[in-house]
């Protein structure tokens, strides 16, 4: 994600982790491969994100499609 540091990034992670919303998945390889989840908390949120998405597609990304027009 631009305009975010590892650090923040994994700070991130670790406090959803720790909240229950997602699950991390380590794989002992080179290079280390981690997958993150979500668990089943974490997919009680997908109509949150839903509704969301469609609330930033309307009123963020649409009036700046407009105004470069």
């Amino acid at each position: 994600m631009s305009g975010c540091s590892k650090r923040m990034m994994t700070t991130q992670l670790r406090e959803l982790e720790n909240d229950g919303i997602i699950h991390r998945e380590v794989f002992a390889q080179v290079p280390p491969k981690v997958i993150y989840t979500l668990t089943e908390k974490g997919e009680s949120l997908r109509p949150l994100f839903s509704e969301l998405s469609k609330w930033g597609i309307k009123n963020v990304l649409e009036p700046k499609l407009k105004e470069q027009k």
